[in-house]
């Protein structure tokens, strides 16, 4: 409501400037005041638009128990928690298809977005709450953690998870969650996301060979050598290295084969042509997003059962070249 009587304000505001210039009766004061009118105008869809953002996490919904989650029923997103505020901020481009942006609300943030695309192509997607945050974020159905014991509750999340959604980042915790995949899932049911330039996606990288060796001394058998033969793809460089671009989000995903190996399917503006900042986002989510959702969800049809245990990747894996972003 505050957004709507913004935008009928603003246009009052521009129709009496417009109006009395018609009649040739424009003073500075119709000036002045038509000039505040719009300003408040705007400045109230704004506020709405901040205030109906802040609203929907008033509703979002909680998971009271992770352990009574079905298996395979649900879709775990895992991300450190300070990528939370960043992609808060985010709003991602609406929806050309004037039916579609009904159900898409110009004030929705980026993991709204991220969780009504997966909710819609694979399945409904939960996360681990902030544990200091006094409203839960909108997006997907948070569950909150013990402080002192929460490992066993995430590894058990994990396990009957259909698909694990992990943002990359360096913190301790993320680092084990990483672990915990690779040791527990098969490939099929990994997607990686990435947030970040290549100069911190290499520290990462490091970091996290350096967590799966420290994990797999303390393991035996498959799961040690599935974790010491692990190799990340290298970040693949964009079509046009020269183009000036600006990427809003996701920088790219990793997704795996059967036998682990893993392709960087980068999100690459410069690949796609467009004369709108938002055509381009639209073709990029059309070439590039969309077939890499129908590939994981192929794969997660051939994936094994939960419970079987996937195979190691072969021993000592070079680099995997980057693969095509479209």
């Amino acid at each position: 409501m505050t957004r709507i009587v913004g935008f009928l304000v603003a246009v009052a505001g521009l129709n009496r400037i417009r109006t009395r210039t018609m009649f040739g009766i424009l003073e500075v004061q119709d000036v002045v005041i038509g000039v505040l009118t719009i300003a408040g105008g705007i400045a109230a869809v704004f506020a709405g638009t901040r205030l109906s953002r802040f609203g929907r996490r008033h509703t979002t919904r909680l998971v009271k128990d992770a352990g009574a989650l079905d298996p395979q029923s649900y879709i775990l997103y895992l991300r450190p928690f300070d990528l939370d505020d960043e992609l808060y901020r985010i709003k991602p481009v609406p929806a050309l298809n004037p039916i579609r942006r009904m159900h898409t609300p110009y004030s929705r943030t980026f993991e709204e977005h991220m969780v009504w695309h997966l909710r819609l192509r694979l399945g409904p997607v939960v996360a681990v709450g902030r544990p200091d945050e006094r409203l839960p974020l909108s997006g997907a159905r948070r569950f909150y953690l013990p402080l002192d014991d929460w490992k066993p509750t995430v590894s058990n999340a994990i396990r009957k998870a259909r698909l694990v959604v992990l943002a990359t980042g360096t913190g301790e915790g993320t680092l084990w969650e990483f672990t915990e995949v690779v040791r527990l899932m098969p490939p099929e049911r990994l997607l990686v996301t990435v947030f970040t330039d290549e100069p911190e996606y290499d520290r990462f990288r490091s970091a996290a060979e350096a967590a799966f060796a420290a994990r797999a001394a303390g393991l035996q058998g498959e799961e040690a050598r599935r974790l010491t033969a692990f190799r990340w793809p290298a970040y693949p460089p964009l079509k046009k290295p020269d183009a000036i671009t600006r990427v809003v989000g996701a920088r790219g995903y990793i997704v795996f084969g059967p036998d682990w190996t893993p392709e960087f399917v980068r999100v690459d503006p410069t690949a796609v042509r467009a004369l709108t900042l938002a055509g381009r986002n639209h073709a990029m989510m059309r070439r590039q997003v969309n077939p890499l959702m129908r590939r994981i969800k192929r794969g997660l049809a051939q994936a094994p059962a939960p419970g079987v245990t996937a195979p190691a990747p072969p021993p000592h894996a070079p680099d995997v070249a980057p693969g095509g972003a479209e």
